[in-house]
């Protein structure tokens, strides 16, 4: 097995690769086609069209780019490359997605593992060249990633790219850092990641539940309170209101990273049911006159859309219900 042979091989992958990136996400997955997928012999998984997938999977393709560029460089001056050249069977493996019928379905924690198994090694065997558009690479990212160079790192950059830097030989002191980094980039994410999981899914169990449980607060609400016709819908329909748009704001304001997008689309959908029940609270809140809000229905329905958008106005009309729990106890 030589560079040659290597070469070929990577540039096949980089095909694969790229028939994957052209599979289009389209809303509820209607209409997808899969046939890239299929061209690339890969097992269809729907994170295939997923934007977080999409972002580590033109991460792979920039690694297997650049371990192809190493591979033209080391055929020009091959007894350069004698650490790489003893362990281009390894790289092949490491730059090859799974394919085929037997071969697990490609999901994006299995992408992940290849990545950061390809990082790794070519950190490990890599030339300057590469180790220097690394470095670049990594030192140039904004804050909207966990972990970055210069959190990582304070004031430092990378002897590679430091025209200050007076050592002998940078290189091996960006190897060490890039291998630092990349392994403290995998061991945040990793752990990240499992909690998510769990986290989802216990919310699908919660979730169904929450909705039951609202949904017999409200009908207990309005048989009790039938005189008052459809109000505590009204405060339950502006509770769920007000969160939702709450739940965008933050969207908007607060979620940055890819990670914490997949993790707010399922919990937003329990956010608006707290809002719901929330509004519910509000209506009780207003009726037992533990609060005045001017008149009628618009002011029950305005408390509740305050009371679902935020959090912590809900918390303190909570604590005022106990207030006047404990107020009434003494008394």
């Amino acid at each position: 097995m030589g560079f040659n042979e290597s070469v070929t091989t990577v540039e096949a992958q980089e095909q694969r690769v790229n028939l994957l990136l052209a599979c289009r996400w389209r809303p509820l997955g209607l209409f997808v086609d899969r046939r890239p997928a299929q061209e690339a012999d890969v097992r269809w998984t729907d994170y295939i069209t997923d934007p977080e997938f999409k972002k580590n999977l033109r991460i792979f393709y920039r690694l297997i780019t650049g371990a192809r560029s190493m591979c033209e460089r080391a055929k020009i001056a091959p007894d350069e490359y004698g650490t790489l050249e003893a362990r281009l069977g390894e790289l092949e493996h490491l730059a090859t997605l799974p394919g085929g019928e037997k071969a697990p379905p490609l999901t994006l924690k299995l992408l992940l593992g290849q990545r950061f198994q390809l990082e790794r090694f070519l950190v490990e065997v890599g030339d300057l060249e590469y180790l220097r558009s690394r470095a670049a690479d990594f030192y140039s990212e904004g804050e909207g990633m966990l972990i970055t160079w210069k959190g990582l790192f304070p004031g430092q950059v990378p002897p590679l790219l430091d025209d200050r830097q007076r050592t002998l030989d940078p290189v091996e002191p960006t190897r060490r850092m890039l291998e630092q980094f990349i392994a403290a980039r995998e061991e945040a994410d990793l752990p990240l990641r499992a909690r998510r999981e769990l986290k989802e899914r216990a919310l699908w169990i919660v979730l169904p539940v929450m909705v039951l449980t609202t949904a017999l607060f409200g009908f207990a609400v309005g048989h009790v309170d039938a005189s008052r016709g459809n109000a505590y819908l009204l405060a339950a329909a502006a509770g769920a209101a007000g969160a939702a748009v709450g739940g965008l704001i933050g969207l908007r304001d607060k979620v940055s990273r890819g990670s914490q997008v997949r993790e707010f689309l399922p919990f937003f959908l329990g956010q608006i049911v707290v809002g719901a029940a929330a509004g519910l609270l509000a209506y009780l809140v207003v009726e037992a006159k533990l609060v005045q809000v001017g008149t009628g229905e618009e002011g029950i329905a305005a408390l509740a859309f305050v009371v679902g958008f935020s959090e912590a106005a809900f918390l303190r009309l909570i604590d005022l219900v106990g207030k006047g729990a404990g107020g009434k106890d003494e008394g």
